[in-house]
């Protein structure tokens, strides 16, 4: 009872807390749900004489990225290891792995009229800036998702499983498995989860979900998914960078395709 609550306080705080600047909601939804963020883009614009784009960069940054990561640091005695560092080899290992199966998919994406659509706009024009804060706005969404939310979520280290010990042998089965840094036995031992790590999992991932709530039908319906698959990334690797490097390189190539499709830029 206690875990369960605690990981559905850090998704709900997590979502009202996200939505405060970065949920912009659905033009069918009603317009006084993105108050927050319309002000505070508002605010900052004219504290900093900034255009629109670059004010809602910075609130990203500064209430997605820092304010987390300070909130972490504060708290790391107490949580035993953060989601901060570098990281362990088989992280990256999955980012990659990640990318390769997500080619696919990112070229069904990038073929569907609505999203270029979507996208059109904002690549049609500086689109060495829109590059920029979308790389900066990606780390600071990780940082505060996977990193703050997903270990919140998490709770106390002693009660977290171990992660797996990757099997040796030159197999082709143990190669695979040491490829995907699963270990042997149940699927706690395999993948390194029990369900307080799978319940904090798709927490982290409905929050990831709905800071995408305003994009493209298929974007958004991927996002769920999507956010599973990095926040396991995040918890098996001990690290959001892979992450954030994986996000970053599937977006870049979503509208490479959809360039490839017809979509103009500059």
């Amino acid at each position: 009872m206690r875990t369960a609550a605690r990981v559905g306080l850090a998704t709900l705080l997590g979502a009202v807390y996200v939505s405060l600047f970065w949920l912009k909601p659905p033009p069918t939804w009603p317009a006084w749900l993105g108050w927050s963020r319309r002000d505070l883009i508002g605010f900052t614009q004219h504290l900093l004489q900034l255009p629109a784009n670059w004010a809602w960069s910075i609130n990203g940054v500064v209430l997605g990225g820092l304010v987390p990561a300070l909130l972490l640091l504060a708290l790391r005695r107490r949580l035993g290891f953060t989601l901060l560092g570098a990281g362990n080899r088989v992280g990256w290992r999955l980012a990659a792995i990640g990318y390769l199966g997500a080619l696919i998919p990112l070229l069904v994406l990038a073929a569907r009229p609505e999203f270029r659509a979507y996208y059109r706009s904002m690549v049609g024009h500086d689109i060495s800036g829109n590059a920029i804060r979308y790389a900066i706005v990606v780390c600071a969404e990780h940082v505060c998702i996977q990193a703050a939310i997903l270990r919140l979520a998490l709770g106390a280290p002693d009660r977290l499983p171990a992660l797996p010990v990757v099997v040796g042998g030159a197999g082709l089965g143990q190669r695979f498995r040491r490829l995907l840094g699963l270990g042997m036995g149940g699927w706690r031992a395999t993948f390194g989860i029990d369900g307080v790590v799978l319940a904090a999992l798709v927490g982290q991932a409905l929050v990831f979900g709905w800071v995408h709530l305003s994009k493209d039908t298929g974007e958004l319906i991927s996002s769920f998914p999507g956010g599973l698959a990095i926040g396991y990334i995040a918890w098996r690797g001990r690290s959001i960078w892979p992450c954030a490097v994986l996000h970053i390189a599937t977006g870049v190539t979503v509208i490479g395709f959809a360039v490839l499709f017809g979509m103009k830029i500059g």
